[in-house]
């Protein structure tokens, strides 16, 4: 097993002091009452966590789109000068505002797991 240096320990500490972060190696070791985790088990719990992420990716892509779709109606009513204009400025903050939390969410997930196994 190597040892963690540097910036690459900078950023493990941070993604262990991250509210949701990576539980520790040690943690994942300890917590369950057979021994030490299996491979299988780790490939499982990171599979798992993959998929989380791509579905989260999915999602911000589909508001993405949505958002994208309501700045065409926002050059549609500033062109018809429409009442609706600030209902749709509205709706299009918000949505920048949910893309943001969701953005903020997978960085949490995608930071290096610190977890070394032997490969």
């Amino acid at each position: 097993m190597q040892k963690i240096t540097g910036k690459a320990f900078e950023n493990c500490k941070k993604s262990h002091s991250r509210a949701g972060g990576f539980e520790s190696r040690a943690d994942s070791v300890h917590s369950r009452a057979g021994g030490p985790e299996s491979r299988a088990d780790h490939v499982r719990s990171r599979a798992g966590m993959a998929n989380r992420v791509l579905e989260q990716v999915k999602e911000v892509k589909k508001k993405a789109n949505r958002k994208q779709k309501l700045q065409k109606r926002l050059i549609i009513a500033k062109k018809s000068r429409s009442r609706h204009l600030r209902i749709v400025k509205k709706v299009i903050r918000a949505q920048e505002a949910l893309n943001r939390a969701r953005t903020t969410f997978i960085r949490a997930y995608e930071a290096p797991n610190c977890a070394q196994t032997n490969k």
